[in-house]
């Protein structure tokens, strides 16, 4: 589960949330840079749609991304 003060950072770049101790116990150095979610929910928004998260104990963590459907470009008439 995030907690609900970390889900206000989830999608701001260079944002990595702290992990637990279940997931952290072998100490390695993080890798990412923190811009997936980030650029996840930018292409999102920029084909008119929107990337979400929410997060509790009994659903676990959902992402959910929406874009609209496209709509079809009108058919040229016959010459």
């Amino acid at each position: 589960m995030i907690p609900d003060e970390a889900l206000q950072l989830i999608f701001k770049p260079l944002v990595q949330l702290a992990g637990t101790a279940s997931t952290d116990e072998d100490n390695r150095p993080r890798t990412s840079l923190g811009l997936g979610l980030f650029v996840a929910r930018e292409i999102a928004l920029a084909h008119g749609g929107g990337l979400t998260v929410a997060s509790n104990e009994v659903e676990g963590t959902v992402f959910t991304v929406r874009l609209p459907k496209p709509v079809a470009a009108p058919t040229p008439p016959a010459v």
